[in-house]
């Protein structure tokens, strides 16, 4: 049996033996920083000059404290680095909340101005599969939502039409886009005179049908509503032409039309009354 004064007379061989070993297994392992200091420690140490001078322990006892302010430091880093995660987190979630709160704003300023008895509601779901072609509202049937109710978004000087109610529940309704294939509205082109059809395509530009052969539209021009059949309310701004083409016919122009950027990103709209028009048209 091993005495302990065995033990004692060789306690700096089995020392070194040990702090040897994890030198070694720490020098074979993957390099990154945390192996890195130890292995230049581990030579430190464990060098020739320091062993055999007999200064191994007196070495080993003053890179005590070095270690420790080590792991101090990667400490004080680590919760550095988690705080200023938590804080761009709040940076983050201060911004959206901005967002939000202008857009609030803008939609109840539109509501006051315009469109009294709207509804304002929110954007509880958009299908992948139906991207283009509904989204689903918050209001429903108790809130006062009616079929084919007009919906609109954006600020009171720039409202964009989304399109109309098609589906009601109690409390959630669902939205016809423009830019579904079943979608068909009268529009005019601002300072043309022309009125003409506008259609969807399950694709986010829309198409304008019928428009006279002799018509002067060309890029750029607004396209409004034209408040036509009772469903939406005149001059709503919808997008604009991107494109005009001669019919096979040779009778018609058509126009493709890229609605407007409020179009594309909306969260929160209103949903108008029947009965509700805009009170001028856009210049």
């Amino acid at each position: 049996m091993i005495s302990l004064e065995f033990l004692s007379r060789r306690r700096a061989g089995f020392i070194l033996l040990a702090f040897s070993i994890l030198s070694f297994t720490a020098m074979s392992s993957k390099v990154d920083s945390y192996i890195l200091g130890i292995k230049a420690i581990s030579w430190y140490v464990i060098s020739p000059e320091v062993v055999y001078s007999g200064r191994f322990f007196n070495h080993l006892e003053s890179l005590k404290g070095q270690i420790f302010r080590l792991f101090s430091v990667d400490g004080e880093n680590f919760i550095l680095k988690r705080e200023n995660t938590r804080l761009s987190q709040i940076e983050m979630e201060r911004n959206t909340l901005a967002d939000e709160n202008i857009r609030l704003r803008g939609l109840l300023d539109l509501k006051q101005k315009d469109f009294s008895k709207g509804i304002a509601a929110e954007v509880i779901a958009r299908d992948m599969r139906d991207w283009f072609q509904t989204v689903v509202l918050d209001k429903g049937e108790k809130q006062g939502v009616v079929m084919s109710a007009a919906v609109l978004t954006g600020m009171p000087e720039n409202p964009v039409l989304v399109g109309r109610i098609k589906e009601i529940s109690a409390n959630e309704s669902k939205v016809l886009l423009l830019t579904d294939a079943l979608s068909a509205v009268s529009v005019s082109i601002v300072g043309r005179g022309d009125f003409a059809l506008l259609q969807g395509h399950n694709r986010p530009g829309l198409v304008l049908h019928f428009l006279p052969s002799e018509s002067q539209v060309t890029e750029g021009d607004l396209i409004v509503t034209a408040g036509l059949g009772g469903v939406f309310p005149p001059n709503i701004p919808i997008g604009t032409v991107s494109g005009v083409f001669i019919s096979k016919d040779g009778y018609f122009k058509t126009a493709e039309v890229k609605p407007l950027p409020q179009f594309s990103s909306f969260r929160e709209v209103l949903i108008l009354e029947r009965k509700e028009v805009a009170p001028e048209s856009p210049s």
